[in-house]
């Protein structure tokens, strides 16, 4: 289609000689209109199509299966009160439960959380404290363990040695 712009006579306000004109007759319009009317009518229920094989798909789609073992029932670690003689004891048995039940204890935060719970007395005071500071020590188990070091009931080098 070629469209020319008119000249107009300012003092008549009407096109002059070049008037607008197309290469197309109405009927070749009309054509192409038709046709691209099918077609959008056509992507229209390609569209519909699509969004219900997506509701189907999502219907199949399910969660990860839950392993088919389950993990095994294991004594809570003893409580610990803050004894230096005791605190490898209560390390190794806390890592023996996260290791032997590794979806429970899955994060550094549950590891620690759930330790805390078995400290008793003054030990027990002090991590509620850093608990309430949210302390930095508190996000991983390591740190966690080796922080008691500062506590008055562990010696300097006592980290070290576990």
């Amino acid at each position: 289609m070629s469209i020319q712009l008119c000249n107009m006579d300012s003092s008549q306000g009407k096109p002059l000689h070049n008037e607008l004109t197309s290469n197309m007759e109405s009927a070749e319009l009309y054509k192409m209109l038709t046709s691209l009317a099918l077609q959008v009518s056509s992507l229209g229920h390609t569209i519909l199509e699509l969004q219900q094989e997506v509701q189907l798909l999502k219907g199949t789609v399910r969660p990860a299966p839950e392993p088919a073992y389950p993990e095994p029932f294991v004594m809570m670690p003893e409580r610990f009160a803050g004894s230096r003689a005791s605190l490898l004891c209560f390390k190794m048995d806390c890592e023996l439960l996260f290791a032997l039940k590794p979806r429970t204890y899955a994060t550094d935060y549950v590891k620690v959380r759930a330790s805390i719970n078995l400290l008793t007395g003054q030990i027990k005071s002090w991590a509620h404290q850093l608990l309430q500071e949210k302390s930095p020590v508190l996000d991983s188990w390591e740190t966690f363990v080796c922080s008691g070091r500062s506590h008055s009931y562990f010696q300097e080098n006592q980290c070290s040695q576990i």
